[in-house]
């Protein structure tokens, strides 16, 4: 990140993957929030009484130095930082999201995910909403993401499938560059399919910072949760031990 803000990517890569790489500055950023949250504070506040003035205040904080980088003059920063107020203001969401105890009901996660996106669809003209795509696309995505698919990040025990998970994997990575592909290669700008691939062409760092995310605690910490047959299974053997115990 202090290389893209720095400009020092050129200087170690060739300039073309230097630009795509810098590209996902937003994505890269909600990561590096978001990730040390989950891993250290968020356990640390738990049932701890300073918990929720604690994660207010940073959640406040974020949207703060969030809504100033938005309402900053371009003239005034450059556009790398500037840009970076989407990822910020996202967090500010995320933070408090987070912190909540699971498990939450599907209906929760499944509700607010789809409220979001009557809301981009309903609002997609409206300068706001095209103005905080990634934002939004991190709100959209990060309750399916936590609370949906990969339940083991904030739940040891969160019930999980291997294939379910996998295929929301592909989907980040994917449907980003079906749509890319979409707007490049038709001569039009009306129609369903166009309006998804035109706002999530300016969202697609939201699906990087969500993927991060996963991939850090799902496949490099592990936190992938307990598949069902697993749960049965020591459920199974639990009550097997009960029964020749109580024999």
């Amino acid at each position: 990140m202090a290389a893209i803000l720095g400009e020092l990517l050129p200087y170690v890569l060739p300039t073309t993957l230097a630009i795509h790489v810098a590209f996902n500055s937003e994505g890269y950023l909600v990561a590096l929030l978001v990730a040390p949250w989950i891993q250290f504070a968020r356990p640390r506040l738990v049932n701890s009484k300073k918990q929720w003035p604690i994660t207010m205040i940073a959640a406040f904080a974020c949207l703060a130095v969030g809504i100033w980088l938005y309402r900053l003059d371009a003239a005034d920063m450059p556009s790398r930082f500037k840009t970076l107020n989407e990822a910020v203001l996202a967090v500010g969401f995320v933070i408090p999201y987070v912190q909540v105890r699971r498990p939450l009901p599907p209906a929760v996660p499944a509700g607010l995910s789809l409220a979001l996106l009557a809301l981009i669809a309903f609002g997609q003209s409206n300068t706001l909403v095209i103005g905080l795509a990634e934002m939004l696309g991190v709100l959209v995505l990060m309750p399916v993401a936590l609370d949906l698919v990969d339940r083991g990040i904030l739940q040891r025990d969160g019930r999980t499938s291997p294939a379910a998970r996998y295929a929301w994997y592909a989907f980040l990575v994917l449907f980003p560059v079906v749509c890319s592909l979409t707007q490049r290669l038709t001569n039009t700008d009306d129609g369903v399919i166009i309006a998804i691939a035109h706002y999530t062409n300016r969202a697609d760092e939201a699906f990087a910072g969500v993927i991060l995310v996963e991939l850090y605690f799902a496949v490099g910490l592990g936190r992938s949760g307990v598949q069902q047959r697993e749960k049965y299974s020591g459920k199974h053997h639990a009550d097997s031990d009960f029964r020749s115990g109580s024999g």
